[in-house]
């Protein structure tokens, strides 16, 4: 059970290496990084990053579970708020955090996955046609596609130009703003037209304008009521 202490502990084991490599290595392919070291060290290892300084990484779900229900315990400090706003549910904490999970709740209960089946169904029929026969090849992509279609279409529902405008921009920019959590935070503001921070601006900017259009759409529809999508259950307020 998680508990207050101000007591000295001992950080779990972790990278042997100076925390620029580290970071080095985070920048350059995080997940690699982490599956390295969680190989070598187990589900819960330490890493020092710059700027961020000495963390924990758990990868055990019992452990991330109890993390994650600890409640005043566990005040979360992230930069995920300089990269994707200070409004991301990534960011809040304490009641604000909980005002938002009350507000996807229903939308995204388990009861309501079956009706995800169908587009989830579809989904993974269209990739495994695509797939070549007899032929090795990396699977990691086509997963990453299928889980995105998934994610797009039962959040905004039907297919469409913004829909299709937004898994292009999505995968780049979260791979960017992944890179862009791990700089200092001197680097994470507008240094210019060919700054990363410029070109995340310039994608998020993208992507809110076809998601306000698709919100706007989503109250316009005659068959809101009908609809099934996240969107559509938010508009209504039934995920209120």
């Amino acid at each position: 059970m998680a508990q207050v202490t101000t007591d000295p502990v001992r950080l779990p084991p972790g990278v042997a290496v100076p925390g620029i490599i580290q970071g080095a290595a985070m920048l350059l392919n995080r997940r690699r990084a982490l599956e390295f070291a969680r190989r070598r060290h187990g589900a819960v290892f330490s890493i020092s990053l710059p700027i961020v300084g000495p963390s924990v990484v758990l990868a055990d779900p019992a452990l991330l579970k109890e993390l994650f229900t600890a409640g005043d315990l566990v005040k979360t400090v992230t930069n995920l708020g300089d990269v994707i706003g200070p409004g991301s549910s990534f960011s809040l904490n304490g009641p604000e955090h909980l005002a938002r999970r009350r507000l996807l709740m229903p939308p995204l209960h388990g009861k309501r996955m079956p009706v995800y089946e169908q587009i989830i169904e579809q989904e993974v029929a269209s990739a495994l046609s695509e797939w070549p026969e007899g032929t090795p090849f990396a699977t990691l992509p086509s997963m990453m596609n299928i889980t995105l279609n998934v994610i797009l279409r039962a959040v905004f529902g039907a297919e469409g130009p913004e829909l299709s405008g937004l898994r292009e921009l999505l995968p780049p920019a979260v791979l960017l703003a992944s890179r862009m959590t791990v700089l200092p935070s001197a680097l994470r503001r507008d240094l210019g037209r060919w700054s990363p921070w410029r070109r995340l601006e310039r994608m998020r900017r993208q992507c809110d304008e076809l998601i306000a259009t698709l919100i706007r759409r989503a109250r316009a529809a005659p068959d809101l009521a009908e609809r099934t999508d996240v969107l559509a259950m938010l508009v209504t307020g039934e995920g209120r």
